[in-house]
């Protein structure tokens, strides 16, 4: 919710597939080795043939991919079968171009760990960072660096923070 306004998708359809998974039985069958997870988010439904065995496989040009997925995972999934949030975070850390930062704040001012990506191979960084209380390793916000189309091209900070989340019984029931 944002704001107070809920953002509401459908149901996937028959042979669609979200990412990431919202239901447990999906995040359970995902692995809690973190060589094993990257490879699995990689790209879940390629032919057996194109999948790497190992990561050392993966071509510099799917680290992108690989960050977007596990970020996703990390944050918009707080509540996940044991052993697969620490394996997401060391999957994370093995993507070449990823950086921590320690006592980055969100917009509450909750100080945190920023994880940032850049890709080297492309002289692209992305310009959001995801912030993790570093004892917990909970989403605590993002911080994203935005250029203002108005303001003579000048750059701001936009913080945003996570206030709560709860696991209910049914979608758009509240806690």
């Amino acid at each position: 919710m944002e704001l107070g306004k809920g953002w509401w998708a459908p149901p996937a359809k028959r042979h669609e597939k979200v990412w990431p998974p919202a239901d447990w039985g999906s995040l359970a069958k995902l692995p809690t080795d973190p060589e094993k997870l990257i490879l699995a988010v990689r790209m879940p439904d390629g032919p057996p043939k194109t999948q790497p065995k190992s990561v050392a496989e993966i071509k510099s040009e799917e680290w992108p991919a690989i960050h977007f997925a596990l970020a996703g995972l990390l944050y918009r999934t707080p509540v996940m079968p044991e052993g697969l949030r620490p394996a997401a975070f060391e999957a994370l850390a093995m993507i070449p171009g990823i950086t921590a930062t320690p006592g980055v704040k969100d917009a509450k001012g909750r100080a945190g760990i920023a994880v940032s990506y850049k890709d080297d191979s492309q002289e692209w960084t992305w310009g959001t960072v995801f912030i993790f209380a570093k004892d917990t390793h909970e989403f605590l916000g993002f911080k994203s660096t935005r250029t203002s189309d108005s303001g003579g091209g000048k750059t701001y900070d936009q913080l945003s923070s996570l206030d709560s989340y709860a696991v209910v019984d049914k979608v758009k029931q509240r806690p």
